[in-house]
């Protein structure tokens, strides 16, 4: 198994995977990728065929799908709320959300509004205020691939006071990290101990072979699940990268 990682995104997501690499003297193939990039049809000519693992944007991961060089793990949703729904029902935070355009929402107080299927914006609490700039802004075209036709849920607001990330690998939690405590973003290599039972109480509603789950603590020992994304392009945080990359070489 080859592997690539990205190491042009904003911040530099994927330097500990490479930092890991460096320091058993292993090789690996570090690339960069541009929006020209993402639309040279022969850009990938670069990269031989061959089994490989990536960690990347999720704009590569929209280049490669369906090429020689998707790996096995890659999970695309179209619609992730309808996803999440299927897969977890009632343990879905936003299982009783609204799902609207953008141009029929009424802010007249805090609301969460995320979009319904990739991030094109993030997700995040709104007033009236700015949500009213948020789409003046759209309107001027300052949002990628957003419209007041985008469809997006709307929630109201839910108190949050840990939110962590799980990888699952083989149908087993592989590493873990908590990266917000309350309204503070705090990568730490650790979890309240009483959520590993509620996540794997969680592994067999799941299709899917490899995964981040994201999970909100809501109180004392409760928990309701955030969102399920794609490993080769989820943030790392303060996880174990050793036993992830182990895990990824096993699947």
């Amino acid at each position: 198994m080859k592997w690539l990682v990205q190491n042009n995104i904003p911040g530099n997501p994927f330097k500990d995977i490479i930092g890991y690499f460096d320091s058993v003297d292993r090789e690996i193939t570090t690339f960069s990728f541009s929006m020209d990039d993402f639309y040279d049809n022969h850009y990938l000519d670069r990269f031989p065929k061959d089994v490989y693992q990536i960690f990347c944007s999720t704009k590569f991961l929209e280049k490669i799908d369906n090429t020689h060089l998707m790996p096995s793990t890659l999970v695309r949703f179209n619609n992730q709320y309808q996803v999440l729904m299927e897969i977890y029902n009632t343990e879905y935070i936003n299982h009783n959300a609204l799902v609207k355009p953008l141009c029929d929402i009424d802010c007249d107080t805090n609301i969460f509004i995320k979009p319904i299927g990739d991030k094109t914006f993030t997700g995040e609490v709104f007033n009236p205020d700015t949500f009213g700039r948020f789409k003046k802004d759209i309107e001027h075209n300052l949002y990628l691939d957003v419209s007041l036709n985008t469809h997006v849920i709307m929630n109201n607001i839910v108190n949050i006071t840990r939110e962590m990330r799980f990888w699952i690998i083989n149908n087993k939690i592989s590493t873990y990290s908590t990266y917000k405590i309350g309204d503070y973003v705090e990568h730490i290599h650790s979890v309240p101990e009483s959520v590993f039972l509620y996540v794997e109480s969680l592994l067999s509603l799941s299709p899917y072979k490899a995964y981040t789950l994201d999970i909100a603590e809501m109180g004392s020992n409760m928990y309701k699940v955030l969102e399920i994304n794609c490993i080769n392009s989820s943030g790392l945080y303060e996880i174990d990268v050793e036993k992830l990359i182990f895990d990824m070489e096993n699947i």
